[in-house]
């Protein structure tokens, strides 16, 4: 009896604890309850920070260019004319010459004694050919006529050279190279020792139009072109005018072989007024463009405005809360700074160019 009433009592203590659980975990769930949804923010997106600019009328300008060579009209290259020893400059660089002014001379040693002996033997042996022929004796003329000429020859041939110690410019102008020979240097016949330019009478010149093919064939006898000589204080190109004087064009029906021909019809030459001759350099390139089309007073943005994408073009522009939108247009010409619209815009409507 006592057994069983015990079991009894247990049984019912797991009952009540059951029951006690039950209550607690009542209306719970192991998984999470679902939460309220968070209240709207209290304020709208901030615009994105950009760079506008605004839709305006400009002018686009379409060139050809070409990269010419400033070249004289007159020069003068004074060169080696033989294998030889180099004895003194009389010229210096930059230094302005008259015509027939000295400019070097060659250290020809005992030359100037050789031509003096030879002289006396040159009137020796024509003595001696006159006897000769007098004493009527065939053999001995002709062996004097053979002496006399032998001397002859040589001596021209030395007096040839000796007439060469010194060179000289045809031409007034400036000294505008001098070579780094020094005395006593042995020079190699050819060699360039002194070139004059004459300054005044500068032009461009533009030597194979094949080098840039049809850009450089667009240039026409008689072309008004603009000639870029250096840059402002903002980057802006200063620029003088000039004109075409000869042109590939000029040739088109010359069908002659002649070497100086072939050339000029590679060849574009540009003119200016010597007043700009200040602003060139013998040697110097210079690009000279010429106009070939122009848009004036038209609707252009920056070209950073300009978006491609399968096929679209299209600028951004801001909505009225400053947010970025696409907005579709029709392009014309550009001039790789500024480009056209025909139709999308707006003049004073702004575009966003960076982001």
């Amino acid at each position: 009896m006592t057994v069983h009433r015990s079991l009894g009592v247990k049984a019912f203590a797991v009952v009540v604890l059951m029951v006690m659980l039950a209550s607690m975990f009542a209306g719970c769930s192991l998984l999470p309850s679902e939460e309220a949804p968070l209240p709207p923010p209290l304020s709208t997106p901030k615009p994105m920070q950009v760079t506008t600019k605004p839709v305006t009328r400009n002018t686009i300008s379409n060139y050809v260019t070409a990269e010419f060579e400033c070249k004289s009209t007159t020069e003068f290259q004074a060169k080696m004319p033989i294998d030889g020893t180099f004895k003194q400059f009389y010229v210096e660089q930059r230094q302005f010459v008259s015509s027939r002014a000295k400019l070097y001379e060659l250290d020809l040693g005992d030359l100037d004694l050789e031509l003096m002996q030879m002289e006396i033997d040159l009137r020796s042996s024509e003595k001696a050919y006159s006897q000769a022929k007098a004493s009527g004796n065939k053999d001995a003329t002709d062996q004097a006529y053979v002496k006399w000429q032998t001397i002859l020859r040589e001596y021209n041939e030395k007096k040839a050279i000796y007439d060469q110690r010194e060179a000289t410019t045809p031409i007034s102008g400036t000294v505008h190279y001098v070579s780094d020979a020094r005395p006593g240097d042995y020079i190699q016949a050819g060699t360039l020792l002194v070139r004059i330019i004459d300054l005044t009478s500068l032009q461009l010149v533009f030597d194979d139009v094949t080098v840039e093919g049809d850009a450089a064939r667009q240039f026409l006898t008689n072309d008004e072109v603009e000639i870029i000589v250096g840059q402002d204080q903002d980057g802006k190109d200063i620029v003088v005018t000039g004109t075409v004087i000869q042109a590939p064009n000029a040739f088109d029906n010359v069908f002659d072989s002649n070497p100086t021909i072939e050339k000029n019809k590679k060849r574009v030459i540009v003119e200016f007024d010597p007043k700009f001759s200040t602003k060139f350099i013998y040697g110097a390139r210079f690009k000279v463009r010429k106009l070939v089309s122009q848009r004036v007073n038209t609707l252009t943005v920056p070209k950073a405005a300009i978006n491609n994408y399968q096929g679209r073009t299209y600028v951004y522009v801001l909505d009225e809360n400053g947010l970025r939108v696409e907005r579709d247009v029709v392009i014309g010409a550009n001039d790789g700074a500024i480009v056209e619209i025909l139709d999308g815009l707006s003049e004073g409507e702004e575009v966003v160019t960076s982001r």
